[in-house]
Protein backbone atom coordinates (compact mmCIF):
# COMPACT_ATOMS: atom_id res chain seq x y z
CA UNK A 1 0.00 0.00 0.00
CA UNK A 2 1.35 3.41 -0.88
CA UNK A 3 1.66 6.29 1.51
CA UNK A 4 -1.32 8.06 -0.16
CA UNK A 5 -3.52 4.96 0.20
CA UNK A 6 -2.65 4.66 3.91
CA UNK A 7 -3.43 8.33 4.47
CA UNK A 8 -6.73 8.03 2.58
CA UNK A 9 -7.69 4.90 4.56
CA UNK A 10 -6.85 6.58 7.85
CA UNK A 11 -8.85 9.67 6.89
CA UNK A 12 -11.89 7.56 5.96
CA UNK A 13 -11.71 5.56 9.19
CA UNK A 14 -11.43 8.74 11.30
CA UNK A 15 -14.35 10.30 9.39
CA UNK A 16 -16.45 7.20 10.00
CA UNK A 17 -15.63 7.20 13.72
CA UNK A 18 -16.43 10.92 13.96
CA UNK A 19 -19.77 10.35 12.19
CA UNK A 20 -20.67 7.53 14.57
CA UNK A 21 -19.81 9.69 17.59
CA UNK A 22 -21.92 12.58 16.31
CA UNK A 23 -24.84 10.24 15.62
CA UNK A 24 -24.55 8.59 19.05
CA UNK A 25 -24.43 11.97 20.80
CA UNK A 26 -27.75 12.90 19.20
CA UNK A 27 -29.51 9.68 20.22
CA UNK A 28 -31.84 9.95 23.17
CA UNK A 29 -32.34 13.66 22.80
CA UNK A 30 -35.80 14.58 21.66
CA UNK A 31 -36.61 17.64 19.64
CA UNK A 32 -38.36 20.13 21.92
CA UNK A 33 -41.87 21.07 20.94
CA UNK A 34 -42.35 24.57 19.50
CA UNK A 35 -42.84 27.27 22.13
CA UNK A 36 -46.58 27.64 21.46
CA UNK A 37 -47.09 23.94 22.27
CA UNK A 38 -45.31 24.20 25.63
CA UNK A 39 -47.00 27.38 26.80
CA UNK A 40 -47.96 25.92 30.17
CA UNK A 41 -45.13 26.93 32.45
CA UNK A 42 -45.46 26.24 36.15
CA UNK A 43 -45.86 29.94 36.96
CA UNK A 44 -48.90 30.28 34.68
CA UNK A 45 -50.91 27.63 36.51
CA UNK A 46 -53.07 28.89 39.38
CA UNK A 47 -52.54 26.32 42.13
CA UNK A 48 -54.43 28.25 44.82
CA UNK A 49 -57.65 26.18 44.87
CA UNK A 50 -56.91 22.55 43.98
CA UNK A 51 -59.27 19.61 44.37
CA UNK A 52 -57.81 17.16 46.90
CA UNK A 53 -57.87 13.54 45.72
CA UNK A 54 -56.43 10.30 47.04
CA UNK A 55 -54.71 9.23 50.21
CA UNK A 56 -51.04 8.87 50.97
CA UNK A 57 -47.89 10.54 52.26
CA UNK A 58 -46.71 11.87 48.89
CA UNK A 59 -48.49 14.73 47.16
CA UNK A 60 -48.14 16.55 43.86
CA UNK A 61 -50.10 18.95 41.67
CA UNK A 62 -51.76 17.63 38.53
CA UNK A 63 -53.51 19.87 36.01
CA UNK A 64 -55.97 18.50 33.45
CA UNK A 65 -56.60 20.84 30.51
CA UNK A 66 -59.74 20.09 28.48
CA UNK A 67 -60.43 20.89 24.81
CA UNK A 68 -61.78 24.32 25.77
CA UNK A 69 -58.45 25.06 27.53
CA UNK A 70 -60.17 25.00 30.94
CA UNK A 71 -57.78 23.87 33.67
CA UNK A 72 -58.75 21.66 36.58
CA UNK A 73 -56.10 21.55 39.29
CA UNK A 74 -55.76 18.55 41.59
CA UNK A 75 -53.60 17.99 44.63
CA UNK A 76 -52.99 14.26 44.41
CA UNK A 77 -52.14 12.35 47.61
CA UNK A 78 -50.62 8.92 47.04
CA UNK A 79 -48.27 6.20 48.17
CA UNK A 80 -47.53 5.18 44.57
CA UNK A 81 -44.08 5.80 43.08
CA UNK A 82 -44.93 6.90 39.51
CA UNK A 83 -47.23 9.54 38.07
CA UNK A 84 -49.10 6.96 35.99
CA UNK A 85 -49.83 4.68 38.95
CA UNK A 86 -50.90 7.60 41.13
CA UNK A 87 -53.25 9.12 38.53
CA UNK A 88 -54.78 5.72 37.75
CA UNK A 89 -55.25 5.04 41.45
CA UNK A 90 -57.38 8.20 41.87
CA UNK A 91 -59.23 7.61 38.57
CA UNK A 92 -57.94 10.74 36.85
CA UNK A 93 -56.64 8.78 33.85
CA UNK A 94 -57.76 5.73 31.87
CA UNK A 95 -54.97 3.80 30.22
CA UNK A 96 -54.34 0.97 27.82
CA UNK A 97 -51.27 -1.25 27.85
CA UNK A 98 -49.35 -0.95 24.57
CA UNK A 99 -46.13 -2.51 23.28
CA UNK A 100 -44.15 0.56 24.38
CA UNK A 101 -45.86 0.97 27.77
CA UNK A 102 -48.86 2.76 29.21
CA UNK A 103 -50.98 4.74 26.73
CA UNK A 104 -53.21 7.42 28.26
CA UNK A 105 -56.56 7.27 26.46
CA UNK A 106 -58.58 9.50 28.79
CA UNK A 107 -57.85 12.26 31.29
CA UNK A 108 -60.43 13.59 33.74
CA UNK A 109 -63.24 12.00 31.70
CA UNK A 110 -62.14 13.36 28.30
CA UNK A 111 -60.92 10.96 25.62
CA UNK A 112 -58.27 11.69 22.99
CA UNK A 113 -59.09 10.33 19.53
CA UNK A 114 -55.83 9.25 17.95
CA UNK A 115 -57.30 7.10 15.18
CA UNK A 116 -59.44 9.70 13.39
CA UNK A 117 -58.16 13.01 14.81
CA UNK A 118 -54.49 12.32 15.57
CA UNK A 119 -54.99 13.42 19.17
CA UNK A 120 -53.00 12.22 22.15
CA UNK A 121 -52.61 13.25 25.76
CA UNK A 122 -49.31 15.10 26.11
CA UNK A 123 -47.60 15.28 29.48
CA UNK A 124 -45.79 18.41 30.66
CA UNK A 125 -43.61 18.71 33.74
CA UNK A 126 -43.22 22.29 34.99
CA UNK A 127 -44.30 23.54 31.57
CA UNK A 128 -41.80 21.43 29.62
CA UNK A 129 -42.92 18.68 27.25
CA UNK A 130 -42.07 15.32 28.81
CA UNK A 131 -41.04 12.50 26.50
CA UNK A 132 -40.71 9.98 29.35
CA UNK A 133 -43.43 7.36 29.68
CA UNK A 134 -45.99 8.21 32.36
CA UNK A 135 -45.68 4.73 33.84
CA UNK A 136 -41.96 5.18 34.51
CA UNK A 137 -41.96 8.87 35.51
CA UNK A 138 -41.14 9.09 39.22
CA UNK A 139 -43.12 11.54 41.34
CA UNK A 140 -41.39 14.80 42.24
CA UNK A 141 -43.43 16.63 44.88
CA UNK A 142 -41.98 19.97 43.78
CA UNK A 143 -43.10 19.55 40.16
CA UNK A 144 -46.41 20.43 38.52
CA UNK A 145 -47.68 17.81 36.06
CA UNK A 146 -50.04 18.89 33.31
CA UNK A 147 -51.78 16.90 30.59
CA UNK A 148 -53.59 18.27 27.57
CA UNK A 149 -54.60 17.03 24.16
CA UNK A 150 -52.08 17.61 21.37
CA UNK A 151 -52.25 16.77 17.66
CA UNK A 152 -49.82 14.22 16.27
CA UNK A 153 -50.43 15.41 12.71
Amino acid sequence: MTKNHKLLSLTLILSLILGILIFAAGCGKSEPAPAEETAAPKSDVDLSDPKDVGDGDTQFYFVAVDRDEDETVYLVHTDEKTIGEALEDVDLIETEERDYGMYVAEVDGEEADYVSEGEYWALFVDGEYCSESIDSLKIDEDAVYLMRIEKAW
